[in-house]
């Protein structure tokens, strides 16, 4: 398996990928634009927030068990991708090609790498230690 893979269940995820999910997700966002720019800015929609939030808690939920170590601090970060949607919506100009890779390898990165090494302690292939 190439280091640059990472497979949970039966899902692949790379960086690419990811930076491809995210632009795959920014381009449904834009059919809707002003109203997810509505729905994430106007002081009365909270509910609609909390509920972005639980899905993805709920998704995160689901391969908790196959990432050794996550946190539910880990897990409220990345449920903070509710203010990554706010910023796509507020900000016409983005390039989301870049922004997407960037985010993909700056933030996802590290996630990578710890389910990568969280699984070669799982399967014996390094001592928990150097975990």
């Amino acid at each position: 398996m190439s280091k640059d893979l990472i497979k949970i269940k039966d899902l692949d995820f790379t960086i690419d990928c990811t930076a491809a999910l995210l632009i795959s997700i920014q381009r449904v966002i834009d059919e809707d634009r002003d109203l997810y720019r509505l729905l994430l800015t106007d002081p009365g929609t909270v509910v609609f927030s909390e509920k972005i939030e639980k899905t993805i808690r709920t998704a995160l939920d689901l391969i908790k068990g196959d990432i050794e170590g996550i946190s539910d601090l880990s897990i409220e970060y990345i449920t903070g991708m509710k203010g990554v949607i706010r910023y796509w919506v507020t900000h016409d100009d983005m390039d989301i090609q870049t922004e997407a890779y960037n985010f993909a390898r700056i933030h996802l990165g590290s996630i990578l790498e710890i389910i990568r090494h969280s699984k070669d302690v799982k399967h014996g292939r390094i001592p928990r230690e150097s975990y």
